[in-house]
């Protein structure tokens, strides 16, 4: 008997994150945690753009084939993470949003949250918080393709 489950579905993640080590280590980790999905990445708000565009044939003006989970650090080159982070959540507010920075200021943190993030994760703890933002989003994800119905999430300052 096969008790592998597989997901016809699966979740798409996009990781932005300039640092080539920190987001092999995340592309890596979510990977062994979530076998199903989908994961690519962005070293910058404008390679991030471009995900969008290849993935719509427009930047910012079709839902189609747009990832789940955005994983998000703020200090990119040439352009904040802020920025795309306004930006997602103006165009494609379903998107989950999981900021993901070593800035850990209580103002920094209430912006992102401010701006629509659905989590606030600080690089300096265990990986496993991280994981578990992204499972969170992912299971409301497939609880919206399953219903047919929206589902919400509780914000959170920090995990």
């Amino acid at each position: 008997m096969n008790t592998t489950s597989f997901d016809p579905n699966p979740c798409a993640i996009l990781v932005v994150e300039d640092s080539l080590l920190v987001r092999v280590r995340v592309i890596e980790h979510l990977a062994l945690v979530l076998p199903d999905a989908h994961i690519e990445s962005a070293e910058t708000v404008a390679d991030a753009v471009e995900y969008f565009a290849s993935r719509n044939g427009r930047a910012f003006e079709s839902s189609i084939h747009i990832p789940d989970v955005v994983v998000l650090d703020l200090e990119l080159p040439g352009c904040s993470g802020l920025n795309l982070l306004r930006a997602l959540k103006r165009e494609y507010p379903e998107v989950g949003v999981v900021v993901f920075t070593c800035l850990n200021s209580e103002a920094v943190r209430h912006a992102c949250l401010s701006l629509g993030a659905d989590y606030f994760v600080n690089k300096d703890e265990d990986i496993a918080s991280l994981e578990t933002a992204v499972n969170t989003l992912v299971a409301c994800r497939r609880a919206r393709t399953e219903t047919g119905a929206p589902q919400t999430i509780a914000k959170r300052e920090q995990l």
